[in-house]
Order: structure tokens, then sequence, then C-alpha cells
């Protein structure tokens, strides 16, 4: 995450982001419903450059990677705010197929869902959703 001061001069809120360590990139404050005076921008690595730094420092990765945004946007980099999280399993690196979309178990009539099941988006979490409750009114 970044935040700056003042608006970059930038002509795209979001890109998925090939040949690069990062993998997409969004101007946070341009999502509907965000409402704040900073500039801030999120992105996430692509899994590949994070498997080969799982042990580097949070403030070596987002100094890399901002360096990489900075690239990107075409624009110097001086943010006010700069930090790194790591969510090592925020891919999944086998999801489930569509047809199947979440785990159900049919003895307990219980199903596990979610953005883990199809991916790493909230679509993913929908359409998991919506399988465990139609394997649920299938019960019925």
């Amino acid at each position: 995450m970044l935040a700056f001061p003042e608006r970059l001069d930038c002509s795209f809120d979001g890109a998925v982001v090939q040949n690069s360590p990062l993998s997409w990139i969004a101007r946070n404050n341009s999502k509907a419903s965000r409402i704040v005076a900073t500039e801030c921008w999120v992105g996430q690595a692509n899994a590949e450059w994070s498997a080969n730094r799982l042990d580097a420092s949070r403030d070596a990765i987002a100094a890399e990677l901002a360096h990489e945004f900075g690239k990107l946007v075409g624009v110097a980099m001086n943010p006010e705010y700069l930090s790194a999280h790591r969510w090592k399993y925020a891919i999944p690196s086998t999801p489930l197929d569509l047809d199947t979309g979440c785990l159900f178990d049919d003895a307990l009539n219980i199903g596990l869902c979610g953005d883990w099941c199809l991916g790493n988006r909230v679509e993913a979490a929908w359409l998991s959703g919506t399988a465990a409750a139609t394997r649920l009114l299938e019960i019925r």
C-alpha cells in the first residue's frame, strides 16, 4: 500500500499487470463509497515473485514493489506512507473447479465456501457461496 498527499497524474485507476513483480494495482480511493482525502494505491505481487522472497523483510519487499509501482505509473516515488503485508496464502495454488465451487459433507449437511475455493477475488467468494447455498437447498 502506498499513500500520497496529492492525486497522482495517472490516466487509470487500476490495472492487471504482466511481466512485473506486481500482478495488479488499484487506486483504492477510486472505489465506490471510498471517500478519503489521501491518494492511496494497493497492489498485489505475483505468486512466483512472492515465493522467491518469503524470507525478505517487509521493508525490503515494500521498497522493491514501490519502485516497480513508480515505473508502472510513471511517477517519482515519494509516498507519505508505504507498507507491505504478507498474505502467504492469498492465492490458492489449486482452486476447486467451477462445477464444485465449495467443499460439502453430505453426511453432515455442512459446507465450506469462500474465495479460497475458487480464486482470490470477491467474485470467487460469491460463486463459492452460491454453490454452497445451492447444495443446501438441494437437501430440502
